[in-house]
């Protein structure tokens, strides 16, 4: 999976664990991942998701795939950099 999201283009869709349920709220593509959200709260999570489901909720993305929650006042760019890592996506979050 990482060694196939490495060289993946930016449009290309991304690979996930087969063990992750890929919800709707999840990055598509390595493009999707440099636009990932931070939401600190349940409703303001929903309601970005129903203004705009593309945004993805970096937070929810952590923790369906098990990674380890940062302190509370991580960056969006070093949220992005743990998923991005995971990945093995090969680029830098913004």
């Amino acid at each position: 999976m990482q060694l196939q999201n490495a060289t993946a283009s930016l449009d290309a869709p991304l690979q996930y664990p087969a063990t992750v349920v890929v919800g709707p709220q999840f990055p598509k593509t390595k493009r999707d991942l440099l636009r990932l959200t931070c939401m600190m709260c349940s409703f303001t999570s929903l309601v970005l998701f129903l203004i705009s489901p593309t945004a993805a909720n970096a937070q929810a993305v952590s923790q369906a795939l098990g990674l380890p929650q940062p302190p509370a006042n991580t960056s969006v760019a070093m949220r992005q950099q743990q998923i991005i890592d995971y990945l093995g996506c090969a680029m830098k979050a913004n």
